[in-house]
């Protein structure tokens, strides 16, 4: 009983020139270019999903079950999503443009994930040192 409408729209797509037209199904009454804006504001959500999900974090290999954990985990990792992309943004001049695949464009959060990802290396790497070194009784840690 309900109606829908079909909303096509000719789009630059770099990453794929030959794909250029963006279908959409919808059953608002909104005039179609705030369809489209919602639509481009719905898109990058799903962005960040796939980041949080598969491309980055991959959020649900933590098996969280405690709703309560979760929620801390999923804000844990939306502040580590941000400095990600932060970081990224701050570089976003100096990103490589992809040559093996069709994409014309390197993820902002993606170059922000492995800049962080080094830093976080580095400190991890250090604070294992640092506990061996306690371990071996070389160094007292006092409190």
């Amino acid at each position: 009983g309900m109606r829908f409408r079909f909303i096509g729209e000719k789009i630059h797509n770099p990453e794929n020139p030959e794909d250029d037209l963006l279908l959409l199904i919808t059953n608002s009454n909104a005039p179609k270019t705030k369809i489209i804006e919602r639509y481009g504001l719905r898109w990058q959500t799903e962005c960040l999903f796939k980041c949080l999900k598969s491309n980055g974090f991959n959020l649900q290999d933590l098996g969280m079950k405690n709703p309560r954990k979760a929620r801390l985990m999923i804000c844990i990792i939306m502040a580590c999503y941000v400095l990600c992309v932060q970081q990224g943004l701050k570089v976003v001049g100096k990103i490589q443009v992809r040559k093996k695949t069709k994409s014309l464009y390197e993820s902002v959060f993606r170059k922000g994930y492995s800049l962080i990802c080094n830093v976080c290396q580095k400190i991890v790497i250090f604070i294992e040192y640092l506990i061996v070194m306690a371990k071996k009784n070389k160094y007292a840690l006092s409190p």
